[in-house]
């Protein structure tokens, strides 16, 4: 483990110095591809969804390779609200000879605890030459100047689903943390879908760690077409990795205090959803989803 660190840390900040010194030319906001229309067959891919709530309307689209593999998500917002903002991102995913992803650049204008981030290269190591399994990711990023890394340990089960996640950050100059910041289980149903998403925190009383919220998750039986790739498995969670469309989340959270998501969809004769409507937590947000 001692090696592992070691390692983590002289990498990270060789890849800092080599690729965030040109990340401004090669992350340009340059949409010219984001629709591709010479894929291998001629079975339909979601391109773009759209999303409104409260005056508020949030776009993905996607585009893929001639291989039918992700290759770039842009999300960007728009308001009627008065004094909103608005928020853009874009995400390239890039592939090794054996099609897996094995680096994810990420460039956003978003500020989050006062600290603009920029840009963020992520990348993703296998368990073998062979396999798809990952086994640990490395993810550099900038924020006001300032230089921030963190790695994710990856744990699957026999199956080959991934079934804990270990999480490790600290900003430039600081030590590699030992131990994790963080760390999430993850639990399947006989379908493959994500049920369940527990998070553990460290407990300050002890040096172990100890359950900060549960999310459970309910499906329905149709195609779910956001499954696009499992290495969006941490900001997508089930949607990134299940193969039927999420109807309900239920939030465990500290204290016993629980909290019902809901959504509802409209459906196409394949089985695809064409519109959807989300509803909790003081919110409803409407989705429409394009098809090419």
């Amino acid at each position: 483990m001692q090696n592992f660190f070691s390692l983590l840390f002289f990498s990270l900040l060789f890849f800092a110095v080599v690729l965030l010194c040109g990340c401004q030319k090669e992350l340009s906001l340059d949409r010219s591809n984001t629709r591709n229309t010479t894929l291998s067959d001629s079975s339909e891919l979601l391109t773009k969804t759209i999303s409104i709530e409260d005056g508020t309307t949030a776009t993905t689209e996607f585009a893929y390779d001639t291989t039918r593999q992700l290759t770039r998500e842009y999300y960007h917002t728009t308001s009627t609200s008065p004094g909103a903002k608005t928020y853009s991102s874009h995400t390239i995913y890039t592939y090794d000879a054996q099609g897996r992803v094995f680096r994810i650049a990420h460039k956003e204008n978003q500020t989050i605890e006062n600290v603009l981030y920029d840009t963020s290269y992520a990348f993703v190591h296998y368990i073998n030459g062979a396999s798809d399994e990952i086994s640990y990711t490395k993810r550099i990023s900038v924020g006001n100047g300032k230089t921030f890394f963190d790695s994710v340990l990856y744990t699957y089960s026999n199956a080959h689903s991934i079934i804990k996640t270990e999480h490790y950050a600290y900003a430039a100059g600081q030590p590699v943390p030992s131990q994790p910041n963080i760390y999430y289980t993850w639990d399947y149903s006989a379908k493959g879908n994500l049920i369940e998403r527990r998070e553990y925190i460290p407990d300050t009383l002890s040096a172990s760690y100890k359950l900060n919220f549960t999310y459970k998750f309910g499906y329905d039986d149709k195609v779910n077409p956001l499954a696009i790739s499992k290495v969006r498995l941490e900001k997508h969670w089930g949607a990134a990795v299940s193969p039927n469309n999420e109807i309900t989340q239920t939030n465990f959270y500290p204290g016993g205090q629980l909290e019902l998501l809901t959504t509802t969809y409209q459906y196409r004769a394949d089985g695809r959803p064409i519109s959807a409507k989300f509803s909790g937590g003081g919110r409803t947000v409407t989705r429409a989803y394009t098809y090419q």
